[in-house]
């Protein structure tokens, strides 16, 4: 944060009122985000998934731990 002067940032602008999107391997619940998270969706197939139904609605993080 130091490297691209995050803090100093704070006087131009605070994000208030901008969208952003993230590809990542999925989302796990945080106090902080959770009234501000949109809906998302899962694109991780079938095989590949700890939830085992593949390409669906639901963004939720299932893990990649072994059982």
């Amino acid at each position: 944060m130091r490297a691209i002067d995050a803090p100093g940032a704070w006087r131009y602008a605070t994000g208030e009122g901008i969208i952003i999107g993230i590809a990542d391997t999925g989302q796990t619940w945080h106090p902080e985000l959770a009234a501000k998270t949109l809906p998302g969706y899962d694109f991780v197939s079938a095989d590949q998934s700890r939830d085992g139904n593949g390409w669906d609605p639901n963004p939720n993080d299932e893990g990649d731990w072994g059982p």
